[in-house]
C-alpha cells in the first residue's frame, strides 16, 4: 500500500525503476492510496512518484523508496528492507536482515556507531544482550572484552589502534564462553590529523573511505553527480551496510561504475 498527498484531483503515477506501474487519482483534499504488487525480484528496486496533468509529468517526488531483498546467504529473515531517502538522508521504514548471528541466538547483536573521541581513540557502540559480553577483534586478534550492561547498550573504547586498514569484528559471548552473535566490517583507522580534513577520501581503486559526518546521499552526489544514485553504493555494499542511514567512519565501500 502506497499512500500520500498531491494536488487535489491530480493523477499520481507510481514508478518502479523509472517505469510507471500504476496510476491513481487524488481526492479533493489531495490524498491518494494505491495498492501495488512488488515483483519477486532478487535485485534492489527503486519506487518513486510522479504527479501528472493531462498525461504530462509536472512534478516528481524528492523522496524515493529503496526495496532491498534479503540476502539469501544470511538466512535470517525473508522480508525485504524498505528505505525512504531524500537529499537529507535515509530512514529505514521496514527492517530486513540486520546482522548475521548464530542460529541458536534470538537476540541479534548490533554495531550502531564507530566514532572517535577527543583523544583520537576509536569508540564502538551498539546493542546486545544484557549480562553477556562483547569481545572486539582487530584482524582476528582479540583486543578488548566488556560486559554488556543490563539495558543492552554497550560501548568499547580502543586506544591502541594505529592508522591502517583492518577487519573489525565484534562477538557477543555468553557466560559459558559461547559465541552468540557476530558482526564484522572492514575499517580504515584514520590518523587524528586526517579527521580534520576531508570527510571522505576516494582511492584509486574504485573505493571510498567514510569519515565522520558523511551520508550515502552525499557519497553518491560526489561520485555520480546525483544523490539518488546512493542505491548503487547501497547495493554494492550490502554486506557492510546494515541500514542505509547508518554508515561509519572508517568503513570502506566499493564504488560501482
Amino acid at each position: 500500500i502506497i499512500a500520500g498527498t498531491a494536488d487535489p484531483d491530480a493523477d499520481v503515477a507510481i514508478t518502479m525503476d523509472g517505469s510507471v506501474v500504476e496510476t491513481v487519482q487524488s481526492d479533493s483534499n489531495g490524498a491518494f492510496v494505491a495498492l501495488v504488487q512488488l515483483p519477486a525480484e532478487e535485485e534492489l528496486l527503486t519506487v518513486g512518484l510522479q504527479q501528472l496533468r493531462d498525461g504530462a509529468v509536472v512534478s516528481v517526488s524528492v523522496e524515493s523508496v529503496l526495496v532491498v531483498p534479503p540476502a539469501p546467504e544470511l538466512g535470517v529473515v525473508s522480508t525485504p528492507t524498505i528505505v525512504l531517502a531524500d537529499e537529507t538522508g535515509a530512514e529505514v521504514l521496514q527492517g530486513g536482515a540486520r546482522a548475521q548471528w548464530n542460529e541458536v541466538s534470538e537476540n541479534p547483536l548490533t554495531l550502531d556507531t564507530i566514532s572517535y573521541d577527543a583523544s583520537g581513540a576509536v569508540v564502538l557502540s551498539g546493542r546486545g544482550t544484557g549480562t553477556d559480553f562483547v569481545r572486539v577483534y582487530v584482524d582476528n586478534e582479540p583486543i578488548k572484552t566488556e560486559l554488556v550492561p543490563s539495558d543492552g547498550n554497550w560501548r568499547v573504547v580502543l586506544t591502541d589502534v594505529d592508522k591502517g586498514l583492518y577487519t573489525l569484528r565484534v562477538d557477543e559471548i555468553n557466560t559459558a564462553g559461547n559465541v552468540q552473535a557476530r558482526v564484522e566490517s572492514l575499517f580504515q583507522r584514520a590518523a587524528a590529523k586526517d579527521l580534520l580534513g576531508e570527510r571522505a577520501t576516494s582511492t584509486d581503486t574504485g573505493r571510498v573511505v567514510v569519515q565522520p559526518g558523511h551520508t550515502l546521499w552525499e557519497l553518491a552526489a560526489n561520485t555520480y553527480g546525483d544523490g539518488v544514485k546512493y542505491v548503487k553504493i547501497f547495493h554494492a555494499n550490502r554486506n557492510a551496510i546494515r541500514d542505509a542511514d547508518l554508515i561509519y567512519p572508517g568503513q570502506i565501500f566499493e564504488l560501482p561504475d
